[in-house]
């Protein structure tokens, strides 16, 4: 690991100021800056091998797991389609049943209607025969005294 002095030296893009020296040869800073990162990167490296690991376990236990959830979904696909007919054999029994019922309170109110008409009828039919029995007496009457 370079030293604090070695770091801050890269930031000199010229030497200190004071007479001029003998020119000396450009330091490669690429190299100095790559054999500085060499150390962290190589201690990276195990990480970055550990988080390929869990990514890759990760992926293969969610493929696992969409593919258990693919087959309960078939599974719960075929028992309803075995199922259906069944089910659409009591919905329909259900709908009959219900469909009597209705049938029979429509029916028993027609009966209801009719026996109540039939009661009113034959209370209001001594008043009519009453008032038609009359009616024919007036008409005959009119009859006798005009043939007279």
């Amino acid at each position: 690991m370079p030293s604090a002095r070695d770091l801050l030296e890269r930031f000199r893009p010229a030497g200190t100021p004071g007479a001029a020296t003998a020119a000396g040869v450009p330091a490669d800073r690429r190299e100095a800056v790559a054999a500085e990162l060499q150390p962290v990167f190589a201690a990276l490296a195990e990480t970055e091998r550990e988080c390929d690991e869990i990514g890759h376990a990760a992926t293969a236990a969610a493929e696992e797991r969409a593919a258990g959830t693919t087959r309960r979904v078939h599974a719960i696909l075929d028992r309803a389609r075995a199922e259906a007919p069944a089910e659409r054999a009591a919905a329909a029994a259900l709908r009959r049943d219900h469909e009597a019922t209705d049938l029979d309170r429509i029916v028993a109110a027609g009966r209801a209607a009719v026996a109540t008409e039939t009661r009113r009828a034959g209370e209001r039919l001594p008043q009519l025969v009453t008032a038609v029995v009359a009616a024919v007496r007036t008409d005959l009457g009119r009859l006798d005294g005009d043939s007279r």
